[in-house]
């Protein structure tokens, strides 16, 4: 009787392992379509933004916020570049799924980049990040 039950939850484990992996086994397909929401503005003598790595960014009602973050403008590091902080916010208006900048000017209180970052109802929170002077 004994090896009769062992047997059966054998069969059991065995048949369990089969089909699930089966199913392991299923292609799934995604199909992701991204669009340009809207584009950073250029900093001073640039034609386009270099975009910036590490930034602050968060949504409260129809307000979008980019703020902070870090690039490399002169050059790219594996040429000695210099990264660069910034302090600047980006304020865009979300109206019918189109992003418009609006043309305010804010600063954060220094440049920081690669903050963690929490959006509540009515604030975007950072904390820590990095700095020209290092972490924070």
């Amino acid at each position: 009787m004994k090896t009769t039950i062992r047997y059966i939850n054998l069969f059991v484990v065995i048949q369990c392992f089969l089909f699930n992996s089966l199913k392991a086994q299923t292609k799934h397909t995604i199909k992701v379509d991204w669009k340009i929401a809207a584009v950073l503005p250029a900093k001073s003598n640039d034609e386009v933004s270099l975009g910036f790595a590490g930034n602050i960014s968060g949504q409260i009602d129809e307000l979008v916020i980019v703020a902070g973050g870090a690039n490399f403008p002169i050059a790219m590091p594996w040429v000695n570049g210099k990264k660069v902080y910034y302090d600047d916010i980006y304020l865009f208006i979300k109206k019918d799924e189109q992003l418009s900048f609006k043309n305010d000017h804010f600063k954060l209180p220094e440049p920081i980049a690669y903050s963690a970052v929490t959006t509540t109802k009515n604030s975007v929170i950072y904390a820590g990040g990095e700095s020209e002077n290092g972490l924070s």
